[in-house]
């Protein structure tokens, strides 16, 4: 607590006073804060600047401080309510942005196996129907009394052990998504599928989802930048899901080889 004479300005006379005489006090000093908004105070950060400091004009507005370097005109915000530098427009789109992407992926992420689920819902459900026919005909036979014991045999199950294409290229990769693209519009030419129906197919017919054969090649795009880079593929945006197509100077083109 610093006691001056009662007065006019008196307290902002004995700052000037004080303060331009800091570099006899503490000649360490390169720096200082001028904490006020107060014009008066103005001369003191003068002679501040002329005796060789940097000088920055302190103010707070709302909740932020508002900081001025003197010497280069720069201003900074720091809020007070979080604790941290205020950024620019910029700086904040930026965050923005990096934010959406991100939530996006995660969500393109989990379309994606929510659809592998569906699928494999599906695969039970068609299992369970084919267990309850063959049950059925087993009970039809063995209650008809003229057909004989040899024509119950039943029937064999399906194989336990399913042999997968291979996949060894970057090059196989983008043509087996080409592939299985076509088929799935094959009667449709140029019509556009979700970008996870193509992983669930994907994954059905290669045993492995994208992710881990790409792993095994060394490939780092994402499953949506791969499709982006593929050029006989054309990919848009559908609301927040992301379809695929075949483009049509190459379905013109695989007809033309067709034929």
């Amino acid at each position: 607590m610093i006691h001056v004479p009662l007065g006019k300005n008196s307290a902002d006379a004995q700052m000037l006073a004080m303060g331009s005489a800091i570099r006899l006090h503490y000649p360490q000093v390169k720096e200082a804060f001028i904490c006020s908004s107060d014009w008066l105070l103005n001369h003191l950060c003068n002679e501040l600047q002329n005796q060789g400091l940097t000088v920055y004009r302190v103010r707070r507005e709302d909740d932020n401080f508002r900081i001025e370097n003197r010497q280069t005109g720069e201003i900074r915000y720091y809020s007070t309510t979080y604790n941290v530098e205020v950024p620019s427009p910029l700086d904040l789109m930026h965050s923005i942005e990096k934010l959406i992407q991100s939530e996006h992926q995660s969500l393109t992420e989990r379309l994606v196996q929510l659809s592998t689920v569906m699928n494999l819902v599906q695969q039970r459900a068609a299992i369970e129907q084919q267990e309850k026919a063959r049950i059925s005909s087993i009970l039809d036979k063995s209650s008809s009394a003229d057909k004989s014991i040899d024509s119950q045999t039943l029937p064999e199950p399906p194989p336990e052990n399913i042999v997968h294409p291979e996949i060894k290229t970057r090059a196989e990769l983008e043509k087996a998504l080409i592939k299985i693209v076509a088929n799935l519009t094959a009667e449709s030419p140029g019509q556009y599928i979700s970008i996870s129906k193509l992983s669930s197919e994907f994954h059905q017919q290669y045993g492995k989802t994208y992710k881990e054969i790409s792993g095994t090649l060394g490939v780092k795009n994402k499953f949506l930048n791969f499709l982006q880079a593929c050029s006989a593929l054309i990919i848009k945006k559908q609301g927040t899901v992301y379809e695929v197509a075949i483009r049509l100077n190459e379905v013109a083109q695989n007809n033309g080889d067709s034929a």
